[in-house]
Order: C-alpha cells, then sequence, then structure tokens
C-alpha cells in the first residue's frame, strides 16, 4: 500500500510540476496560476504550524467557513486569488506532510491514502458535471471574490486546518467547505444549481 502511495505521490508531483497554466472554461479570469502544491511556502514556518490555538475544536469545525475566515493585511504575496466559479482543491505542503508524519507515524500513510482516494473520488465527480477544478498552490491564505465583489480571505495553512480540504465556490453566492468523503454528484448540483 505504501509503495502505492509513493507511486501515486511522485507521479502528481511530476504532472503538476509540468503544469504552470491554469484554464478556465470559457470564462476570462484573473487567477494567479499556483507553482506546484508541493512547493514549500515561505510564508508558512514549521514552527509556526506547530504553535498557536487551533480554532478546529471538532470534526464540524472543520466544514464551517468561519473556521477560515481571517481579517488580515498580509502581503498580497501570501495571497491565491480566486474569482470565477470552481471547485477548489486543497492538498498539504511538504512541511504539513513532515509535520502529519511526525505526528501520526505509519498511520500517516493510510490517512494520506484515504485523503487521495476521497478527492480523486470528488475530482471525478466534479469533472463529470464539468466544474472548473483549481488546485491551490503553496500559499498561505485564499481570497474568493465574487461577482459583487464581496470578498473572503481564508487562512487555510493556520494550526489544525487539515491538509486534504474541499472548497465550492460560485461566483454568486457564499463559500462552501465540503469534506471529499461527503461528495455526490447531487450535492455538487445543489450547491451549484445544475
Amino acid at each position: 500500500m505504501r509503495q502505492l502511495f509513493t507511486l501515486l505521490l511522485c507521479l502528481l508531483l511530476f504532472d503538476c510540476s509540468n503544469k504552470e497554466k491554469q484554464v478556465a472554461a470559457s470564462d476570462t479570469v484573473s487567477i494567479e496560476a499556483p507553482k506546484t502544491f508541493q512547493t514549500d511556502s515561505s510564508d508558512i514556518k514549521t514552527d509556526e504550524l506547530k504553535k498557536g490555538v487551533s480554532r478546529f475544536t471538532d470534526y464540524e469545525s472543520y466544514y464551517q467557513l468561519d473556521s477560515y475566515l481571517v481579517n488580515t493585511n498580509q502581503d498580497t504575496a501570501n495571497f491565491q486569488t480566486i474569482d470565477t466559479t470552481c471547485a477548489i482543491l486543497i492538498f498539504p505542503t511538504e512541511k504539513q506532510i513532515e509535520l502529519m508524519q511526525e505526528e501520526h507515524g505509519e498511520d500517516f500513510y493510510t490517512i494520506a491514502d484515504d485523503n487521495s482516494f476521497y478527492q480523486s473520488q470528488a475530482i471525478t465527480f466534479l469533472d463529470s458535471l464539468n466544474i472548473h477544478t483549481i488546485i491551490v498552490g503553496s500559499k498561505r491564505y485564499l481570497k474568493l471574490i465574487d461577482e459583487n465583489k464581496k470578498e473572503w480571505i481564508l487562512d487555510i495553512r493556520q494550526n489544525g486546518a487539515p491538509g486534504w480540504n474541499l472548497i465550492f465556490f460560485s461566483s454568486n453566492k457564499k463559500p462552501k467547505v465540503v469534506p471529499a468523503i461527503d461528495v455526490t454528484n447531487e450535492l455538487i448540483m445543489g450547491f451549484y444549481n445544475h
């Protein structure tokens, strides 16, 4: 199982390193193209991820938008801006992976395998309904902007935040953090009004 996961992770890293562009389905958008989701981020220090009080107190808090919302005056270089309808896929950075390996030991590989499976399954559902997906780079903050210029700033790399996550975003409604394990065609169609 570990060999399969390692092979898949290597293929994903290789594939992502060859893709430096974002393709938007028929919309003209201003999306900052991420490097790859595995790139080291200078905005996130290992100590910073270890310390601090987690806003995630129980399972439900991982999927409440309020758990991620922040007011910040950070340099915009720390932001990935998204202003188009899409599903946003979040994968752990290298530093987050190191911390999870340290915390979970051998169980990390099972955790990573499970999360990869459910993210992959969610991507399959999203693709089947022609929902554009964006993989978040190593930036700490997401800045989501709707068609009325309302902004949500999310700290997706804060202490306690899950390494793998999925956010539904539509330019005409509030973003929704969704457990990948719960993604179905019906959930997607309900959010995106298909």
